[in-house]
């Protein structure tokens, strides 16, 4: 049996005998990597497009650099990481589920390989759309969570949620975390 036919994959470089459970574990560890650095580096952006979205043409804005600038000066620079919250740990979540289950499933898959073969495009394919699959039931409320707080201005007036907390309790309490998840 040659090294080559028992390789999990090209960066590990491990057989499948060799790989512990630490290995498996690292996944969801990168996941949470992942997704913090998504949050910061992203969050500001995707603020800026559901305001976009969400203000309906009304033309409370001209283009995403005037909601920027409008943003920023009515509500602050932190308004940009309005509703990070639940993304900072969301986005770690569905970034750990989702590198979490991706290793664990190519390794399932390697199992059934004759001498723990190299995976197949197929296989990759596979793992890849199951752990997506798994990853989607975490990411829908936390994404709906996320949304209903970036479209939230900082007038008290129309101020809905009190925070991520709140938001979720009220979504829950008013069943519509459930009925999004249903459709």
């Amino acid at each position: 049996m040659s090294s080559k036919s028992t390789e999990i994959s090209k960066p590990t470089g491990k057989t499948l005998s060799e790989i512990t459970h630490g290995d498996r574990f690292m996944g969801f560890v990168a996941g949470i990597f992942s997704g913090t650095a998504k949050l910061l580096t992203g969050h500001p952006l995707d603020t800026i497009k559901v305001r976009m979205q969400s203000e309906g043409g009304f033309g409370q804005f001209r283009g995403p650099l005037h909601c920027l600038m409008v943003t920023i000066r009515k509500e602050g620079f932190l308004a940009l990481y309005k509703g990070a919250t639940p993304p900072l740990f969301g986005w770690a979540l569905m970034d750990s589920v989702q590198y979490g289950s991706l290793a664990n499933i190519r390794w399932v898959l390697q199992k059934r390989h004759p001498a723990g073969g190299k995976l197949t495009v197929v296989d990759h394919a596979i793992a890849g759309m199951f752990a997506g699959i798994i990853v989607s039931f975490v990411a829908t409320p936390i994404e709906l969570l996320k949304a209903r707080l970036q479209v939230q201005y900082a007038d008290p007036k129309t101020k809905l949620y009190s925070g991520p907390i709140d938001c979720a309790k009220q979504l829950v309490f008013s069943g519509q975390v459930v009925s999004r998840n249903k459709t």
